[in-house]
């Protein structure tokens, strides 16, 4: 699932106007104040700029007024996944810059040390992507418009099972979004009578993979459901992975914070840099579509230099 450019310049645009109506600081200066959060740096400033872009995108084509009042954007940098630093931002951005609106966060660790912020404060406080299905109900004044990790995992997870895959291995980072998406697939995957014959979390700051994908390949499992954060983590191990990536949900595969892939005919025998695996994406309408994805050098934790195919790839092949 992809959030569209038109999608978030509609969202922004109603958020800011709500952030106009009844708002003493909007009202008295005639400026719609808007407080935006993002991982501008690090691991995730991919995923920050297209957010940003999508904003840009908004003020060029609906303007920089709302009812007559001018939008003024104030960006904050969390540097990647920094809860405390997110808080704080969010804290100087509603006390000394006195926000009408706060909005951005690629990530949910993030969102969550802001809710209490936003409710405290009473602000509007925009998700525009982070996608862990608990967020919303940390505060009355949150709203998402991207997405949620079961309304994609689920629907794959059904998906597989009627394809013939009756036994799964689930490997996730071990953060919200990634256990809020293991949950729910192997629990719609159970229930379609498939089953789990293993489930790895890992950690969230560049693991090395290789032994996770050890297990894997030990358990011989008919696939592997992989969610990973995009930008953070690249699968690395030192033997290949023959890929076939199916999304059942009829959306582009490109999801922006957690990539769920679905992994099938994991193979022992090298890959070498410049060389590809074939991946086959799958439309729930639109039928297959099947891409050569290069073989990159990463250099993995213990400083060895091996071979990878990085989710980064994974999403831009569409």
């Amino acid at each position: 699932m992809k959030i569209s450019k038109r999608g978030l310049l509609v969202g922004f645009a109603a958020a800011a106007m709500a952030a106009g109506i009844g708002t003493p600081a909007a009202l008295a200066e005639g400026t719609i104040k808007i407080g935006v959060i993002l991982e501008y740096s690090g691991p995730f400033a991919v995923q920050a700029k297209e957010i940003d872009n999508g904003i840009k995108l908004a003020l060029e084509q609906r303007g920089d007024t709302v009812a007559g009042k001018k939008i003024e954007i104030i960006r904050k940098d969390t540097g990647g996944p920094a809860p405390d630093v997110a808080k704080r931002l969010a804290t100087e951005l509603v006390t000394r810059d006195k926000v009408d609106l706060l909005a951005g966060v690629v990530l949910t660790p993030n969102a969550m040390a802001i809710a209490p912020v936003a409710t405290e404060a009473k602000v509007p406080f925009v998700i525009m992507n982070a996608a862990t299905s608990i967020i919303t109900t940390k505060s009355p004044f949150i709203v998402r418009y991207s997405f949620t990790l079961p309304q994609v995992s689920a629907p794959l997870a059904d998906w597989a099972v009627k394809n013939g895959i009756k036994e799964a291995y689930t490997l996730v980072s071990d953060y919200g979004p990634g256990i809020d998406a293991e949950k729910s697939f192997s629990k719609a995957f159970t229930a379609a009578g498939g089953k789990i014959v293993g489930d790895v979390r890992v950690p969230l700051a560049n693991p090395d993979f290789a032994p996770y994908i050890q297990r894997v390949k030990d358990a011989k499992p008919q696939a592997v459901f992989v969610v990973v954060p995009a930008g953070a983590q690249t699968i690395a191990p030192n033997h290949s992975l023959q890929l076939g990536v199916y999304d059942a949900n009829g959306n582009d595969p490109g999801v922006p914070t957690a990539p769920i892939i679905l992994l099938r005919g994991l193979q022992d025998g090298p890959l070498f840099p410049g060389e590809s695996v074939p991946v086959t994406f799958t439309f729930a309408s639109a039928g297959q579509l099947t891409l050569q994805v290069p073989v990159q050098l990463s250099v993995a934790p213990h400083n060895s230099v091996v071979p990878s195919m990085t989710n980064q790839q994974t999403q831009t092949v569409n």
